[in-house]
């Protein structure tokens, strides 16, 4: 399925699930948890848009070196692209989650919605692990979920005790003697 398809499908379902609403969402707050929570799943239909485009950009053709040029120009425009897309992504689902888990636990929205952040957890864990990095903000950022899902009553999905458990005590993976990661020379890295 094209990213466009995609995109439109999970627009339908969440205008979908807003003209198909039929319990009160009257919260304590006023949000409306179905409006909120059409906004969390354009932001997911953006960001995977945004990570197939960086995909695509990252595994192109090499080619003359005309040719080269631009394709570094998509690649930072697909890097921004999707470093914009993921921002706003992770927002967008922090905020809907604050008040979600305080106000309507027992939504099915809520749970959806922390499906998405865990699966994000998972993902930056497992990059880390295999990547190496300083591994704090992944490790909080999957105690969060795994406090959040035992909040609700829910059983912790395996994917998230596994990135943990990876996280804790796998090594940390060392270059090779002699490589220099990207954007690095010999004297050591040259940014940040």
């Amino acid at each position: 399925m094209r990213a466009a398809d995609r995109h439109f499908a999970l627009m339908a379902v969440a205008l979908l699930a807003l003209a198909c609403a039929s319990r009160s969402d009257d919260l304590p707050s006023g949000f409306d948890i179905v409006s909120e929570f059409a906004k969390v799943t354009s932001a997911e239909a953006e960001l995977s848009t945004a990570r197939e485009r960086l995909d695509s950009a990252q595994t192109g053709p090499p080619g003359s070196d005309v040719a080269q040029g631009s394709a570094e120009v998509r690649l930072k425009g697909a890097q921004a692209a999707f470093d914009a897309a993921y921002a706003r992504n992770q927002r967008v689902l922090a905020g809907f989650l604050n008040v979600a888990l305080n106000e309507a636990p027992d939504r099915s929205e809520t749970k959806d919605a922390l499906d998405l952040y865990a699966r994000d957890a998972v993902s930056n864990g497992r990059y880390t692990a295999e990547h190496g990095g300083d591994r704090a903000a992944p490790l909080k950022a999957l105690a969060d979920v795994e406090r959040a899902y035992r909040a609700l009553g829910l059983g912790v999905p395996r994917e998230v005790a596994s990135a943990m458990e990876d996280l804790h005590h796998n090594p940390i993976p060392t270059p090779p003697i002699g490589a220099h990661p990207p954007n690095a020379t010999a004297g050591g890295p040259t940014g940040s």
